[in-house]
């Protein structure tokens, strides 16, 4: 299975600067999987952005592997998960900070989160989410999901968090964290869009009223592949749209700053995260 990114792309709140936005996200090609996060920190924490990058970042090596062995006991993965990337958010504090910092951060750090692996060789998709980050994935010639909400009406104020606390090792509160997995055995291509929720929502909403979202978001992609005709592939399978990172978001932050001048995307930190996978034929 044949898997590249088409678009990794964030842009920041029109009050805000890209220093300050609040979302983080990933794609780590693999030999074996294939993997892709995103993460919304909450904007009521201090230090949510430092927060929802951890949790990201938390997707390394070690972690990819545990996921792999341990992730049908998704409880106990999903906890060692966040404890990890809650010792990694403390140590990268700033040692010293204003009180009323320290009492926000008593408070908690927020994030939404969401995840997901492609196992290559077996031909299976695994999402994993917390709030309301999406993750949409459809087949070539058909009509997207999106989950773990697929209505408009899922879509609040107070979504589920992944939040860290000093002093605590659990989850606080507990969360449920929402699992699928997914046979690829189709033999057309399978796109899959993570999108925090500005974009989520819009997307939900699109699909409500009978339009094609999806092909939007792969018509956006196309236009960053500046004098390609297909991406370009290494050995192992695994290849990166060549055109450069300003270049690739250039198109997406100017269609996202037209949706939120005619109101139709909500102004918030946006970010999408695009891949598709094909299988050998």
């Amino acid at each position: 299975m044949r898997c590249y990114l088409l678009l990794e792309c964030s842009v920041p709140k029109s009050s805000r600067s890209s220093e300050t936005n609040e979302d983080a996200s990933t794609f780590e090609p693999g030999q074996n999987y294939v993997w892709a996060a995103v993460a919304d920190g909450t904007s009521e924490g201090a230090y949510s952005r430092l927060w929802a990058r951890a949790l990201v970042e938390q997707l390394n090596a070690s972690e990819r592997r545990r996921w792999c062995r341990n992730f049908p006991n998704r409880k106990q993965w999903f906890e060692r998960f966040i404890d990890e990337a809650g010792q990694k958010f403390s140590k990268d504090l700033p040692e010293h900070r204003p009180w009323y910092i320290e009492a926000s951060l008593e408070r908690g750090v927020s994030a939404t989160l969401a995840i997901a692996r492609v196992d290559r060789k077996n031909h299976k998709l695994s999402l994993a989410a917390v709030g309301d980050c999406c993750i949409a994935y459809w087949f070539e010639g058909e009509r997207p999901c999106s989950w773990p909400l697929q209505n408009s009406r899922a879509f609040h104020n107070a979504p589920a968090t992944v939040t860290w606390m000093p002093f605590c090792s659990a989850l606080n509160p507990p969360v449920e964290l929402y699992v699928r997995n997914l046979d690829i055995h189709d033999s057309r291509s399978i796109s899959i869009a993570l999108m925090t929720d500005a974009l989520a929502l819009w997307f939900v909403r699109e699909l409500e009223n009978g339009g094609t979202p999806h092909e939007r978001l792969l018509e956006l992609a196309a236009t960053q592949a500046v004098g390609l005709t297909s991406p370009r592939r290494s050995r192992r399978g695994l290849a990166k749209l060549a055109a450069s990172p300003e270049r690739a978001c250039e198109h997406f932050t100017a269609w996202v700053r037209e949706l939120r001048q005619r109101k139709q995307l909500r102004d918030d930190d946006t970010t999408l995260v695009l891949l598709r996978c094909d299988l050998d034929r």
